[in-house]
This record gives C-alpha cells, sequence and structure tokens, in this order.
C-alpha cells in the first residue's frame, strides 16, 4: 500500500431540508483518510449516513460544510471541480447498492458498459467499443451472450456484475461501492467479494467498501453455518431451506439416513441463542439504531425561529436572485417543480443572466416571458423563502441597490445558436414521454416530432460518438457545445435496424450537412414513438439557454440560444 492520500475527507457535513424550518443533518463532521492502494472500509447501521458520505464523494451531493480533496484538488470548490472536471468523472467511479435501478433497463448490456467511454469521448483502450465490452464481459465473469440482453432479462448478480464492468471500462483509481452485495444471496455475495479482490490485487485499485457493521457479522455466520452443516452431513436445513414446509418435504420425507434432519433442531436452537446473544449485546453496547429503537426527537433536527432566514438562503441572495429577475416589480407568479424555480416575468428582457448564475444556478431556460431556474432538491424551500422575502417592505429597497450597483454588460456574453436538426414540430423538452429527457436528467433543449425521416447538423462542430445502434449521437461544437441528438424513444430496440449514418465518430461536419436518414413512417408502424430530443449536455457551462421557437420549424432555423 502507497503512502500516498488519494481521497482526504475533512470535517464533512451534510444536511437536508425537510420543511421550511426543519433541516436534518445525515452526515454530521466526519473525517477520514483513504491511501492509494487501500480497501478502506467504512461500517454502520442502516441510515447512518454512509450511503449519504459516498455520494458527497463523487459530487452527487454538494457538501453543507466541509472539505473533500481527491488528490490536490477540492471537490467541494465548484470552480475546480469544473476545471478538473474530466479527470474526476473518468478516474473515480461509483458502484451502487441496487443494480436494477442504477442500469438503464431500456439500454442493452453493452451500451450501458460503453456508454461512460461515449459521454467522456473516450477511446476504447482495446482500439473498439466491441472488443473493450467483450473483454470487460468475460473480466466479470460474464459471457458475450448477454450483450444482447436488457437489465430485466438478468439475475441480481450479473446486473451487479454488469454495474462493476461499466466502472471498469474507465480504468478508474478510485472505486467506491456502496453496499453492493446487500441485496445478493449469500452464494453470489461471495463471488462478487471475491472479484473485487481480484480486481484489488490485479489493478491495485483504490477502494472504499461501504457495509452495516451487523450485516458483516451476520456473513460470518452464515458462512459458519454452511461449515456446520457439511461437518454435521445435513442436506437440509438453515441457510437455504429454513422452513417447515422444506424440512418436511426435503428432510424428513427423504429419511433421517439420507438427510440427518434430526440435527437441524439442536443446531438450529444453538444458533438462536447465539445470534440472539451476540446481537442483543452489541446493540446495547453500541446504541445501534435498529428499527423501532430511534430516538423521538432526534438531535439532528434543527427547527430555526420564525423570521430567521437559513443561512444558506440568506436575504442577500434571495435580493440577487430578484435582482437578477428585473427586479420586484417585473416577477408575476412564482412557481416550482422538483428541481427548478418558475417564474412568469412582464419583460424577459430585463433578466440578467450572469446574475443569477452567481445566486449558485445549475441552468437557465427562457420560454416567451417565462423563466425556469434550475436549482435542484431544495428549490420549494428556496420558492417559500423568496415569495416570503419579496413581501417585506426592505426588498425593494435592497433589490433597487442591487440594480444599481450591477456591473454586468449582456453584450460581454457570449453566445451561440442551435438550429432545428429535422423538419417537424419544435415541441418543449418537459413534454417528451421519457423521464430521462423531461426530467433534464441528460442536460436541457428541445424535441422536434419529424415529419420526415432526414437528421442535418444543428451546429458547426465534429461528431463526437456513435452511438453502436446509430438511433442517437454526439457532437461538439466549435464553441464547445456538447449536443446529444437521440432519434425517437425506446428505438435502441432496433439495434440499428432502419438507421442509415452519413457520419463517423470524429468526423467535421458543417451546420445543415446530411448525417442521418432513417425510415420514419416503419419506424412508427412498428409502434416507436419518433419524438427526438436534442440536448445540450454541458448546459451547466452556460449562464442561460433560450428556447426561440416553438411549434412547426424548418431545418436550420434557430431554436436555442446558449449564453455564455
Amino acid at each position: 500500500m502507497s503512502k500516498e492520500v488519494l481521497l482526504d475527507v475533512k470535517h464533512l457535513t451534510q444536511q437536508f431540508h425537510l420543511t421550511r424550518k426543519i433541516k436534518v443533518k445525515a452526515v454530521d463532521d466526519v473525517s477520514f483518510q483513504i491511501h492509494k492502494g487501500e480497501i478502506f472500509g467504512l461500517v454502520g447501521e442502516s441510515g447512518s449516513g454512509k450511503s449519504t458520505v459516498a455520494r458527497c464523494l463523487m459530487n452527487i451531493y454538494q457538501p453543507t460544510k466541509g472539505e473533500i480533496w481527491y488528490k490536490d484538488v477540492n471537490i467541494c470548490d465548484k470552480k475546480e471541480f469544473k476545471k478538473h472536471k474530466k479527470m474526476l468523472q473518468t478516474r473515480r467511479q461509483m458502484i451502487f447498492q441496487d443494480s436494477a435501478s442504477s442500469l438503464n433497463q431500456k439500454m442493452k448490456v453493452s451500451d450501458i458498459i460503453t456508454e461512460p467511454m461515449r459521454i467522456q469521448h473516450i477511446t476504447p483502450p482495446r482500439g473498439s467499443f466491441v472488443k473493450e465490452t467483450a473483454f470487460q464481459m468475460e473480466y466479470v465473469g460474464l459471457e458475450n451472450s448477454f450483450l444482447d440482453r436488457y437489465p430485466s432479462e438478468l439475475s441480481g448478480g450479473q446486473r451487479q456484475r454488469v454495474a462493476i464492468a461499466r466502472s471498469l471500462c474507465m480504468e478508474p483509481e478510485f472505486l467506491v461501492a456502496d453496499e453492493p452485495i446487500a441485496s445478493l444471496d449469500v452464494s453470489i455475495q461471495a463471488q462478487i467479494v471475491n472479484l473485487f479482490r481480484h480486481l484489488q490485487e490485479d489493478h491495485g485499485f483504490t477502494f472504499l467498501f461501504i457495509a452495516p457493521g451487523l450485516y458483516g457479522i451476520h456473513c460470518v455466520f452464515a458462512g459458519l453455518a454452511y461449515m456446520m452443516m457439511h461437518v454435521l452431513k445435513i442436506t437440509v436445513g438453515l441457510t437455504f431451506s429454513g422452513g417447515l414446509i422444506d424440512l418436511f418435504f426435503f428432510g424428513i420425507m427423504q429419511g433421517q439416513e439420507k438427510t440427518n434432519w434430526m440435527m437441524v433442531i439442536p443446531l438450529g436452537i444453538i444458533y438462536f441463542i447465539v445470534y440472539y446473544s451476540l446481537f442483543h449485546f452489541l446493540i446495547l453496547k453500541f446504541d445501534i439504531k435498529t428499527p423501532g429503537r430511534e430516538e423521538e426527537h432526534a438531535q439532528e433536527y434543527e427547527e430555526e425561529s420564525e423570521y430567521e432566514y437559513r443561512e444558506d438562503f440568506s436575504e442577500e441572495l434571495l435580493a440577487k436572485i430578484a435582482a437578477g429577475l428585473g427586479g420586484k416589480k417585473n416577477i408575476g407568479d412564482i412557481d416550482c417543480c422538483v428541481t427548478r424555480l418558475r417564474c412568469g416575468l412582464k419583460d424577459i428582457s430585463l433578466v440578467d443572466d450572469a446574475m443569477i448564475k452567481e445566486t449558485g444556478s445549475r441552468g437557465i431556460l427562457k420560454r416567451g416571458n417565462s423563466i425556469q431556474i434550475i436549482y435542484g432538491p431544495y428549490v420549494t424551500v428556496l420558492k417559500s423563502e423568496l415569495e416570503d422575502y419579496l413581501r417585506t417592505r426592505r426588498a425593494k429597497k435592497e433589490i433597487k441597490q442591487l440594480l444599481k450597483e450591477n456591473t454586468h454588460s449582456k453584450d460581454e456574453m457570449q453566445q451561440e445558436s442551435i438550429a432545428c436538426p429535422i423538419k417537424g414540430c419544435v415541441i418543449e423538452l418537459e413534454e417528451v414521454g421519457d423521464e430521462a429527457f423531461s426530467g433534464g436528467m441528460l442536460g436541457e433543449g428541445f424535441a422536434v416530432k419529424p415529419e420526415e425521416g432526414k437528421l442535418y447538423a444543428p451546429v458547426d462542430g465534429v461528431i463526437a460518438a456513435v452511438f453502436r445502434t446509430k438511433h442517437a449521437l454526439a457532437m461538439e461544437s466549435k464553441d464547445g457545445a456538447e449536443v446529444l441528438i437521440h432519434l425517437g424513444l425506446d428505438t435502441v430496440k432496433r439495434g440499428g435496424k432502419g438507421f442509415y449514418m452519413k457520419v463517423e465518430a470524429g468526423q467535421k461536419v458543417k451546420k445543415g450537412e446530411l448525417i442521418c436518414e432513417f425510415d420514419l413512417e416503419d419506424m412508427r408502424v412498428d409502434g416507436y414513438v419518433m419524438t427526438t430530443p436534442v440536448v445540450i449536455s454541458n448546459n451547466a457551462e452556460y449562464a442561460s439557454i433560450s428556447l426561440k421557437h416553438i411549434g412547426e420549424c424548418n431545418v436550420g432555423e434557430e431554436i436555442l440560444t446558449l449564453y455564455k
């Protein structure tokens, strides 16, 4: 093991807001170091915040307080993260506890494994995506015949191996395994743990392995149960067939000489006494909060006084949001969804994108005189705070002062246009019948209901990637916009049938150049929805995105304007 510190967590605290006045501390002042090449175990009872720590380490959650240093990069600093974004997204990988929900059920295994490389525009280490997927499948112990299957057609252990293969294809140096074996049976657990051991020995990966404490003890006893069953020559019993029906049919009915079923009773009684005594002692000794033993008034809940603003929703922040929206008089109705603040404005031209970006916005989408600002899951609390602030007498004066001091100039902002790539009807991305697109998970943009089966380049740039099934491609414009075009919904299931790509990865194209043809009518007859999302996957790098047109549109007409 190297003495080099790969990960250094200092005083990590993560809070979540439950209501306007109540917040919960999921993680409170956690510190630890992980050295390069080390397998680090993070153990605790259910609900202790282990998964929250893991998600903070992977930048899924933004910590409330504390620092997380990966090598020499403070990943809690947004500027530092953005500067080293590609390195952080490729060199760190996470294997989630629930393999079923972490894999896209609409994608084949082959596409799932190669998707990270396509998104990051990485050339497969073994020359091609086909060779790379075949190698990774063999390495995790799966046959290549599984590549054309969907996650729903795999067992729990097989899905977890696919998730591991997806992480390995990026050749990371740090892996976070969040209880990856908790939902698997004992025999599969041993296989997965053995696979992790080989990964560490062969590649020197650094592991953060998360597991519940009592569960580890249970695994030891389960292994001892196997051994005792074998020593006593019991062929029915405690681990797989512990029920009375199983005992009767596969024990008693088979005969004592064959199954030695009578030993199940004394062994079961001994195991019960040992299990109960040990777990009872540990739960009381370490005050483990098992279900039913939680404190009624947990200390981590903090209620704030009625007229106080939270530290993260200060009056200064609320005033800046209002000023960025053009002032108090310019704001009409205020609403929100899961992650977005929605405002109806009197004059959209008064919006200051740069000022709103400074308030922590992850993106801005304009349409007519309405605006959507992406803030994340705490937006419901922000909406309530903003409404309360705008009702105060001091709000008008403070907002007016900010507008007076504002030095931002719209002329200084860089602009880039995204054209309509298909003749048809342009709709808002929220109207697409796929939550991955409508929820903004893949970025902001628009969608087109096509009238003809021809796709044209929406920008000048280079083809970054063409999906193996030819139903989607990624482009990078000359000004840096990353554009994802997905022809239809669920069309990955066609396996490339009916799609005729005119370009390949690395090829330069001009705006308006034909890049793909597809059998539109045949696909509709086969029951496919051909609504085509056009998404800006790096939308977080832009101050705002303005949707210029909705409705019937011809190829080449400006649809989006990106402001940087």
